[in-house]
């Protein structure tokens, strides 16, 4: 009896201890599965970080070529400033240049007014001179006839 006893306590330690590791060997599987899962989600989130890489170097080589064409559209607006300032410098010699002509032009207008009033002046006093003499001349001939 008590080999039978220490049979059945044997075998219940060896149900136990195989309920036990059918416990772990559960466990194990169903970690293994997570583990699994945590992989499958792991490559996609690498997949989705590669295209999002991707996407962002296509984005940054767009970015360059965009910058490079700015470049150069800033290059030609600086040539085309440089050409508008030498022409306004151009236009504002031209505009002194009328300037000065416009100020000698009204500096000899009035030059030739006063001109002209002095020999209008000088018409009107010969033509008061011319009367004078005239009427004298006939003051004389009425005198002598």
């Amino acid at each position: 009896m008590e080999e039978k006893h220490k049979k059945g306590t044997a075998l219940t330690e060896a149900w136990g201890t195989l309920a036990d590791m059918n416990g772990k060997i559960y466990r194990t599987e169903e970690d293994a599965c997570v583990a699994k899962e945590a992989a499958e989600q792991a490559r996609d989130e690498a997949t989705q970080a590669k295209q999002e890489a991707t996407k962002v170097k296509e984005d940054k080589k767009a970015a360059e070529d965009n910058m490079v064409l700015l470049i150069e559209h800033i290059r030609k607006l600086k040539i085309e400033l440089a050409a508008s300032k030498e022409i306004n410098a151009g236009i504002k010699a031209e505009l002194l240049d009328q300037a000065v002509v416009q100020g000698i032009t009204e500096e000899n207008e009035r030059e030739a007014h006063k001109e002209l009033k002095k020999e209008q002046a000088l018409s009107r006093s010969l033509s008061d001179d011319i009367e004078c003499l005239k009427r004298a001349l006939r003051e004389k001939e009425d005198t002598i006839l």
